[in-house]
């Protein structure tokens, strides 16, 4: 079974995907997840359980999208950078709000044949190499970038994902899954 969603949606994904398992309807190993600009769902402890039960599971971030890093996390208060710098996520810190893996980070841009990176660093979950060395700014024109980073993904504006790359018998017209890489677009299939 594969889910996905968007935002939100890609939290009611990975809550689905927990209880799809955990409940036994299906085996971790028969769930695969993608989602899109999705926040934080639950804490270290639902983090560390889901990534023991689902492990095809992949949180696309694409640039500066700031919906992945709410609600924000606990910063790990050893960490002694520069002041204003973002802090990482302290591993640690339980009942505060952490992610599961695999965050997907396309840093730059979404085009076919884009580079991205597979997080894998620490924290586990809240790689610090990844879209989470950022300190988000509350200057006007910097959030406006970080909402079109959520609304923008693959180069299409989210609310036409229903409209665009659905017909297939249109010669010479892309479809989603040139967008994607061969790793990412299982989820494509009908």
């Amino acid at each position: 079974i594969t889910l996905t969603g968007h935002s939100l949606g890609g939290a009611l994904a990975a809550l689905a995907a927990a209880r799809i398992a955990k409940q036994g309807f299906r085996s971790g190993d028969q769930i695969t997840m993608y989602t899109f600009g999705e926040p934080r769902v639950g804490d270290l402890t639902f983090a560390t359980n889901f990534d023991s039960m689902i492990k095809n599971s992949y949180r696309v971030v694409f640039g500066r999208d700031s919906i992945p890093h709410l609600p924000p996390c606990k910063k790990d208060p050893s960490w002694s950078g520069e002041e204003g710098d973002s802090r990482p996520c302290d591993a640690n810190a339980k009942g505060t709000p952490y992610h599961h893996s695999t965050e997907i980070w396309y840093p730059d841009s979404m085009e076919p044949g884009s580079h991205y990176d597979e997080c894998l660093g620490q924290p586990i979950g809240e790689d610090f190499t990844c879209s989470n060395k950022f300190a988000f700014s509350s200057h006007p024109e910097q959030i406006e970038s970080y909402i079109l980073d959520h609304a923008h993904y693959f180069t299409v504006p989210v609310p036409q994902y229903g409209e665009v790359g659905c017909d297939h018998t249109q010669a010479g017209s892309l479809s989603l899954s040139d967008y994607i890489p061969d790793n990412l677009s299982n989820f494509l299939r009908f």
